[in-house]
């Protein structure tokens, strides 16, 4: 899990290696739709819903993690209760492609660390 921001609010992230964006919980629609451009509604599709959910989709303008600015990331809004059900902690969401792709990443197991090379 790492520890990310978005303006003020800090945020818990699982890292989904496989994701192709963002994930934020559908909770924090309201409390960040307004830090969003070219918000639309469209189908999420996954392995356990073939026909798909309508879900809120835009382009986030500003995410921090570690310091780090990642700024017109692409992140959906879903309901993700079912992955803090048997969680000892609790995430609002997951990182993925959006935030990984943008500079080389090591994922430190050992140090227990998220580092980006630029």
């Amino acid at each position: 899990l790492i520890n990310g921001q978005i303006d003020t609010v800090d945020l818990t992230f699982a890292i989904d290696c496989g994701a192709g964006g963002n994930l934020l919980d559908s909770g924090l629609w309201d409390e960040f739709k307004n830090n969003l451009r070219r918000v639309k509604t469209t189908t999420l599709k996954g392995v356990s819903n073939e026909e798909g959910m309508k879900v809120h989709e835009g382009k986030l303008k500003g995410l921090k993690i570690g310091g780090e600015a990642f700024r017109n990331t692409r992140t959906v809004f879903n309901n993700i209760s079912h992955l803090n059900m048997s969680k000892d902690e609790r995430i609002d969401g997951l990182i993925g492609y959006e935030v990984l792709s943008r500079q080389k990443t090591i994922l430190s197991y050992r140090n227990k660390k998220l580092i980006f090379i630029k």
